[in-house]
């Protein structure tokens, strides 16, 4: 006979662990195997300090949606950021292609008045 202690469970064992916590299965009324098994699975879970949360929700509580909505409100103050930022770069980008294109014209004049000239 093997004793369990990694915590790799059969169905069986699995089920009768079940019974145990929820139903409250006497380890007495179980066979050799199985009793041996259980109080190893008591002795693993006291030494374990893992902790387990519970969330119930019942069918007529209504959702919390506060904290996506606080997330919304944290976002908006960074997009506005992020856009004003944009926004600027976007100016000087404009005042660069607008110069870009004055510069051209005035080029193109004056190439005009040299070609009007030299004939």
């Amino acid at each position: 006979m093997t004793i369990n202690t990694c915590g790799n469970y059969n169905d069986k064992e699995r089920h009768i662990i079940w019974q145990y916590k929820y139903l409250g299965l006497k380890p007495e009324k179980l066979s050799k195997k199985y009793r041996i098994m259980l109080e190893q699975y008591i002795i693993n879970q006291q030494f374990e300090n893992v902790e387990t949360k519970k969330y119930t929700e019942t069918m007529d509580q209504k959702h919390v949606h506060n904290m996506v909505e606080y997330d919304r409100e944290d976002k908006t103050e960074e997009l506005k950021l992020k856009k004003q930022k944009y926004d600027k770069k976007m100016e000087k980008y404009d005042l660069y292609i607008k110069r870009k294109k004055e510069d051209k014209e005035e080029k193109d004049k004056l190439e005009n008045k040299n070609q009007i000239l030299n004939f």
